[in-house]
């Protein structure tokens, strides 16, 4: 449990940054959209769906990796341990690790894409980056559901609910942690 949700929020970092870098890259392709009359919602939906996409092919390979890698290694790890094991696949478990994933990646893609609405058409004029600020209320609550339903279905299906719940703490904590580095780090940077 404490492993996979560190990886989780590790990979969600990652997958945030991603993000955030390509949108920023497409600053003027948002806006020249904006100029011609695409809304908010419309440039959001469709950068989704692309995160969708690129996610679900991660979430594929990652299901194949998690299925096939131990069943190729099956015997080496029998061989290794000083009692039986049975492994074999679960496609329980599958399923929830592609719960997670989809999951993850819908709560650390949410917040870079909810603030291409605010890129505005004069960022064409201005060369500057609109992908920072805050999103509206309604992303924020989004994500704060989100994060809740992951941490809840850990705490649930993890069958040890404390250490799911410490370890879910714990993260939280660190990513609050990190977010408040890289604020203060850009801060001191404009300085």
């Amino acid at each position: 449990v404490l492993v996979g949700l560190a990886g989780l929020a590790v990979g969600g970092v990652g997958i945030s940054a991603a993000i955030r870098s390509y949108l920023d890259g497409k600053t003027e392709t948002i806006a020249t959209l904006k100029t011609m009359g695409a809304t908010g919602g419309l440039i959001f939906r469709s950068y989704l769906a692309q995160v969708a996409v690129l996610a679900g092919i991660g979430i594929a390979i990652g299901l194949a990796l998690g299925a096939l890698v131990p069943l190729a290694a099956a015997p080496l790890i029998e061989a290794s341990l000083p009692f039986p094991a049975d492994i074999s696949l679960s496609p329980a478990a599958l399923v929830e690790a592609a719960f997670y994933g989809a999951l993850a990646a819908l709560i650390f893609t949410l917040l870079p894409l909810a603030r291409t609405e605010n890129i505005r058409p004069a960022a064409l004029y201005r060369g500057g980056s609109g992908t920072r600020g805050w999103p509206r209320w309604a992303y924020l609550l989004a994500l704060a559901a989100l994060a809740a339903t992951l941490i809840g279905a850990a705490t649930w299906l993890s069958g040890i609910p404390e250490l799911a719940l410490g370890a879910a703490g714990g993260i939280l904590a660190a990513l609050v942690i990190l977010a408040l580095a890289a604020l203060a780090l850009r801060l001191a940077a404009r300085r």
